[in-house]
């Protein structure tokens, strides 16, 4: 009986954490953030532009990496990612981007990185 009550609890267990909705996530600070229809168009342009591109565009961009339009995102995307993230030493040097726009992000890195 013992077996089957301990199987019955592992298998729910992880039948919870598996189906976990990840489309809608709260934040450190309660704030919600929604990761369900993230596009490039609305969502991922705007962030790079507000955060990214006065140093990582124009004629002279900075370590020569050009974050200025869709193509530049989708080969370094997921390096630049990682930089957003880093504690050690995080992009942009001006101050962590938000929480919910990095999530965004990496959800829409996680889709396929979609023109759209």
């Amino acid at each position: 009986m013992k077996y089957i009550l301990f199987s019955m609890a592992t298998a729910l267990t992880i039948f919870s954490v598996s189906c976990k909705n990840n489309s809608v996530e709260a934040l450190s600070n309660g704030s919600i953030c929604d990761t369900s229809a993230v596009k490039y168009s609305t969502e991922i342009a705007s962030m790079m532009t507000n955060h990214c591109t006065n140093c990582h565009g124009g004629a002279s961009p900075s370590a020569g990496l050009r974050l200025e339009n869709y193509n530049d995102l989708v080969l370094r995307g997921q390096a630049s990612l990682q930089r957003m993230k880093s504690s050690s030493n995080p992009m942009p040097p001006s101050g962590k981007i938000d929480d919910c726009n990095i999530n965004k992000l990496a959800t829409w890195i996680n889709q396929g990185s979609l023109n759209n």
